[in-house]
């Protein structure tokens, strides 16, 4: 079990130990909590960076803020959505580089209009709009509103970012190896896919228990 939170609500530390003793990992998230705060969470047993980078103020102090923070943070692992609209390439590249290949795990944060097409959805009773490359906002905004990627496209994002083997990158997608590592779990079979580099689409041929 995983759960997240933010280290500056009351109780968070008390609940973070908590949650640890009781063999649950904890992810900070959602979160403008400040440097020492970021370090009693850590300290209390706090593990992962729920999608870095994003659920947090959109203006930040160059430095510190929760982001260099957590990049730093040796004992803490990251989740990255790459789908190119959360996070900018350079910036997943600077951020893979920071954590080290062992200790990023890619997420998707889909909603409902994944595997749409573009337009108009209501998801949990939100207005959002899919445009054609994929973007997920709140319509007449420039906010975010979830994302429409799919853990192939997240693969392959991060192999044109970072520039990295495929197979290192495989390695780093929910329910692979890195994320089943992070939580004390066996991998439950093996996947396998072509890569073609220069279309960037990853094609799963074949998925084995």
């Amino acid at each position: 079990m995983l759960v997240t939170l933010a280290p500056e609500v009351d109780g968070a530390v008390g609940l973070i130990e908590h949650l640890v003793a009781s063999g649950v990992r904890v992810a900070i998230g959602h979160t403008a909590a400040a440097p020492g705060q970021i370090a009693e969470a850590i300290a209390a047993g706090a593990t992962l960076a729920t999608h870095l980078g994003n659920g947090c103020a959109q203006m930040q102090p160059r430095h510190p803020n929760v982001i260099w923070e957590l990049l730093a943070a040796d004992a803490v692992f990251a989740s990255l959505i790459v789908d190119g609209h959360h996070l900018p390439p350079a910036t997943v590249k600077a951020m893979v580089r920071a954590k080290g290949e062992r200790r990023t795990i890619l997420v998707t944060d889909a909603v409902a209009a994944a595997g749409c097409a573009p337009g108009t959805y209501t998801i949990g009773g939100v207005r959002s709009e899919l445009s054609a490359d994929g973007r997920v906002s709140l319509p007449g905004t420039p906010y975010l509103a979830g994302s429409a990627l799919t853990m192939d496209r997240a693969i392959a994002n991060t192999v044109r970012f970072t520039g990295l083997p495929i197979d290192e990158v495989m390695k780093m997608a929910s329910a692979s190896t890195i994320p089943a590592d992070y939580l004390g779990l066996a991998t439950g079979g093996t996947v396998t896919a072509d890569w073609d580099p220069d279309t960037a689409a990853l094609h799963v041929r074949r998925v084995m228990e």
